[in-house]
């Protein structure tokens, strides 16, 4: 007894090599790229600009922690040595491209919402 299979035969495809071309394009010579300078001294440009300046201030001068400062609290939390690090620089307070990449983001966070506060409120 043999059980019996459908077979199906099946084709294989054709292949064909055509080469296929893009189509051309008109090239512009005379294209004008122009800088809109209306965001310089808008209310969003001076909010984020003093927000972003109020952190680098105040990591600057002591006023926030760095990664070069043990912070104010109970237990003093002290993050890797600076020295041992390759982020030291020759600012007299330690201050380094992470804090500035940090309090620069922070700022920008508290800028957003600043900005975004006034916009939903009505006031800006």
């Amino acid at each position: 007894q043999h059980s019996t299979m459908m077979m199906m035969k099946t084709s294989s495809p054709k292949i064909s090599a055509k080469t296929v071309r893009a189509p051309r394009v008109q090239s512009r010579r005379n294209v004008v790229v122009k800088a809109d300078a209306g965001f310089l001294g808008s209310f969003e440009n001076k909010v984020m600009a003093t927000s972003v300046a109020t952190f680098l201030a105040a990591g600057r001068f002591g006023l926030a922690p760095t990664s070069a400062r043990v912070t104010g609290a109970a237990t003093p939390m002290k993050l890797n040595d600076v020295k041992d690090m390759d982020i030291a620089t020759g600012d007299p307070s330690g201050f380094n491209w992470v804090d500035v990449a940090a309090l620069g983001s922070l700022g920008h966070i508290v800028g957003a919402a600043v900005i975004l506060g006034l916009n939903g409120a009505g006031a800006a």
